[in-house]
């Protein structure tokens, strides 16, 4: 997965501090770094390197314009993009002069800040300073890996170095060092104080050529997450799950508090499996001391897994309310909670309710997903929707301490939602219902297996949508054989595409298309596995291949695939042949009326 961009967030309001912090962090796509004011930012510098500044313009000591002025002066972060906070439109011209590349006017929307920051980010990767340079952090081994890089690469350019306050300079031809400058030393003398620097920052200006990904360096170690104690996903929410379990569908109950007009409500979100119940109760006494300061709790689905907490809850506080579908309490009513107590979300208009603090909730009925009665529930305010069995996924051994979904979870959540989800129908509904929802999620919190955000919660939304699950795959008859032979032509097939195409760009169309990757496994540059009609799957893969290309490309690929499936004895796949290429030069009117 590509590394978060790192953004240094600069205001002397708290409040807007955090609001921007939050909107960047649950979008999965930033890391962000916070400052007070300029002069706090400028020592956070020493020590980063952003991809992006945001910074407020009226600030104390040192305003915005100035603190912009100083980061063009340095030759570490001149092309920094850089963006300009302000509530008035009176300063949008000094800003530019002061160097700024865009404004976000306050007071702003989540939506038209994730906006303008994606569009910069997609201006500046485009801009040739911005293309030409590479940047990251040494590691122990100091400068030794990036100057054997640059002899590998043949890298012509600079390098600059950037230990606190301190920047040094070498100078690359053809990936050797034809010039080295600290302070007043040069040349070996230089080299020899800049090669003692260990985890100093690095930027590398590249003379005529381009920067690819294979050039980066890593720029941050991966942070481990700490699993003993409560997480908190967002503002006042908090994962309070297992994952020291020897089960590979961990449960993920979450707390929610709620906290206005002078109230405070504790939410917990499918309180899970007694089996889990001493470590659950712990990471929720963490933040609420005792599971009795519960007021609401819900339960998206009738099964032990989800609802044999409750038990306990009711037990520590009689008057909490219980949350849950007519159908589900079916079931549910034998575990003698109160029927007081409980409210079903058949009786809320529209599905909303609007609790006594001013937040408002949204339960969305989801029939058989996994049960009849199965709901999910969207945090308005917090846009998080807790999604139950939809959108979980099974952990692998090696998974377990991690909270936040990679594309490497998708086998996962497949399997999870063919095991588990009656039918694709009943999926589609669902998801159809996810994606009407307004203000669109920004997070996903399944009750199994990892938490969806950014560009990974979009691609397995799009990907479970054309999932064949349950019911679907009883009438799928296919033998281990068929399969195997499907498997080898696919292989084939884009082995001798490959020869014409780069195979990275064939393997990313098929890895991004959701008609394709849901219905096999792809690794290493190659399918070991299909889980649906393997004919269906070879087409979709042929077409995925050929898209975008040019009218050759498309006819020998189609060609190909017609001569590896007649080789092996295989159906002819049933492709588009009405948009064949070599068509295209007949006239649409061959005879005039």
């Amino acid at each position: 997965m590509p590394a978060k961009r790192t953004i240094i967030l600069v205001d002397d309001e708290e409040a807007i501090l955090l609001s921007l912090q939050r909107i960047l962090e649950l979008s999965g796509e930033y890391e962000v770094l916070k400052a007070a004011s300029a002069k706090a930012a400028l020592k956070i510098l020493r020590d980063q390197n952003p991809d992006l500044i945001i910074s407020d313009i009226l600030m104390p000591e040192m305003d915005g314009l100035e603190f912009c002025r100083k980061i063009r002066q340095s030759p570490m972060t001149r092309n920094t993009p850089f963006i300009f906070l302000t509530a008035k439109k009176d300063y949008m011209v000094e800003g530019i002069k002061a160097g700024g590349d865009d404004f976000i006017i306050k007071p702003f929307s989540v939506d038209e800040v994730l906006a303008k920051i994606e569009a910069l980010f997609r201006r500046v990767k485009t801009t040739e300073e911005q293309v030409s340079q590479i940047k990251g952090r040494l590691g122990e081994d100091g400068l030794d890996k990036v100057l054997k890089l640059a002899h590998e690469k043949n890298i012509t350019g600079e390098l600059l170095l950037q230990n606190g306050t301190k920047i040094g300079k070498i100078e690359l031809k053809a990936g050797e060092i034809v010039a080295a400058y600290y302070k007043h030393h040069r040349d070996d003398s230089a080299l020899d104080i800049l090669m003692s620097w260990k985890g100093a920052l690095f930027v590398i200006k590249l003379t005529g050529m381009k920067a690819q990904p294979d050039f980066w360096i890593d720029r941050t170690p991966q942070e481990s997450n700490r699993f003993d104690e409560p997480v908190e996903i967002a503002d006042n929410i908090w994962w309070v799950g297992n994952r020291d379990s020897d089960s590979l569908i961990p449960g993920n109950p979450y707390l929610r508090r709620f906290m206005g007009n002078d109230k405070i409500i504790n939410y917990l979100i499918n309180p899970g499996s007694a089996l889990d119940f001493p470590v659950i109760s712990k990471k929720i006494s963490a933040v609420i001391n005792n599971i009795s300061n519960i007021h609401l709790y819900s339960l998206c689905l009738p099964d032990p897994h989800i609802c044999t907490n409750a038990l306990f809850i009711r037990n520590a506080n009689s008057r909490s309310i219980c949350i849950t579908s007519e159908e589900n309490w079916q079931l549910i009513s034998h575990y003698e909670i109160n029927p007081k107590s409980v409210k079903l979300i058949n009786s809320f208009k529209d599905g909303m309710v609007t609790l006594a603090t001013g937040h408002k909730l949204q339960f969305i009925h989801v029939p058989y997903c996994r049960s009849k009665g199965a709901f999910i529930v969207y945090d308005l305010q917090a846009r998080i929707l807790f999604s139950g069995d939809l959108f979980s996924g099974i952990c692998e051994s090696s998974r377990k301490k991690q909270l936040y979904a990679d594309e490497e979870d998708w086998n996962g959540v497949r399997a999870f939602h063919q095991l588990y989800i009656p039918s694709g129908a009943a999926l589609r509904n669902a998801i159809q219902l996810v994606q009407e929802l307004k203000p669109a999620p920004i997070l996903i919190a399944p009750h199994h297996g990892f938490i969806l955000r950014g560009e990974i919660k979009d691609q397995f939304i799009e990907r479970l949508y054309y999932l064949e699950v349950g019911s679907d795959l009883l009438n799928q008859e296919y033998s281990k054989a068929v399969i195997e032979n499907y498997i080898e032509s696919a292989n084939e097939l884009i082995k001798v595409s490959a020869e014409s195409l780069e195979l990275d760009r064939i393997i990313q169309k098929l890895k991004k298309n959701p008609r394709v990757m849901p219905r096999c496994e792809i690794k290493k540059y190659q399918v070991t596995n299909i889980f649906s009609k393997p004919d269906d799957v070879f087409e979709q893969i042929v077409m995925t291949i050929v898209e975008g290309e040019d009218s050759k490309m498309v006819n020998y690929v189609k060609s190909q695939a017609l001569k590896i499936s007649q080789s092996r004895g295989l159906p002819a796949p049933v492709l588009d042949w009405d948009a064949d290429q070599t068509l295209t030069g007949i006239p649409k009117q061959i005879f005039s009326e």
